[in-house]
């Protein structure tokens, strides 16, 4: 602003001295009536006009720089932000990756834990399946250790009967008739395709030598009341054993079983029967069943006179 005023300032002086000029008479008259030297106040103004007259040059030149700087600021900023864009770009291009790979160790992470999952599954069902055979593996052998109290009760009472009967029968003084047999064979009999005698050929007692271990037949010397007894063993899993008693082709008792695990199993059965002299008792191995004999008479038949009639 302050060169644009001088500038002014110079103008009007201007103006004013070429009008005095303009008239010469009474430029002299006039000038020397205001006491103004023309020719050195005219150099000065010309030198003042020139300083700025550069002065504005400079500054209009200054001006007409300054867009061109401001777009070289503009330029190297749009420069600036472009690289540190593109820097950016790197940047998020190297995440992308990085969140993919993480991605896929994460589904790698997801599928082992639903592996895991599923053995840990099976694994509990296995050991439930366990747990319940355990269970009635136990159920079971308490069943059999009920059978065999039930069967020791028998036995117990049976022996006490024949100890009463036998003292009887000798306070009687009647003839002595008892015998026990077991087989030979060691190992397993059967299973039969038709129902077979059982031949005791292993004779433990034969008093008055009424049991044949030939045929496996006893036949009563005197009429009279008869005790009669038999025990069976099996040793396979899931087979059967099973045997009939008889008098002279008639059937008197019978017993069959499964051996539902591996080990020995037994069964046993007895009775009195009323006999005629000359009437024969024998077992019969039923179809398809069998017994196992391990050498330790685990297979016997026996029996005795209680009276005579």
């Amino acid at each position: 602003m302050r060169p644009a005023a001088a500038w002014l300032l110079l103008l009007s002086c201007l103006s004013g001295v070429w009008r005095t000029h303009g008239d010469a008479g009474q430029e002299t008259d006039t000038a020397s009536q205001r006491g103004i030297v023309a020719p050195e106040i005219r150099d000065e103004l010309k030198l003042l006009l020139r300083d700025v007259v550069h002065g504005l040059g400079r500054v209009v030149e200054g001006r007409r720089t300054e867009p061109r700087s401001a777009e070289a600021r503009l330029n190297d900023t749009a420069a600036r932000f472009e690289a540190r864009m593109t820097e950016s770009e790197k940047t998020a291009a190297h995440l992308r990756e990085a969140l993919t790979v993480a991605q896929g160790k994460l589904g790698a992470l997801q599928e082992e834990n639903s592996a895991q999952a599923m053995d840990l599954s099976a694994l509990k069902t296995g050991l439930s399946a366990s747990q319940s055979q355990v269970e009635e593996l136990k159920s079971g052998n308490s069943a059999q250790a009920s059978e065999l109290s039930a069967l020791q009760t028998r036995l117990s009472t049976a022996e006490k009967e024949i100890g009463e009967l036998k003292a009887a029968s000798e306070a009687g003084g009647g003839p002595k008739v008892a015998f026990a047999a077991a087989l030979s064979a060691i190992g397993i009999t059967g299973p039969v395709s038709t129902p077979t005698t059982l031949v005791y050929d292993k004779v433990l007692t034969n008093i008055g030598q009424a049991y044949n271990p030939a045929t496996g037949v006893f036949r009563a010397p005197v009429s009279g009341g008869y005790f009669f007894r038999f025990t069976a063993a099996n040793n396979e899993r899931r087979t059967h054993m099973g045997l009939l008693m008889f008098k002279n082709g008639q059937q008197l008792l019978a017993n069959a079983k499964t051996n539902i695990e591996t080990g020995l199993d037994y069964m046993s059965n007895g009775l009195s029967v009323e006999l005629k002299e000359g009437d024969q008792v024998y077992m019969v191995l039923q179809r398809t069943m069998q017994v196992y004999e391990n050498n330790y008479n685990q297979n016997l038949f026996s029996g005795f006179l209680i009276f005579p009639l």
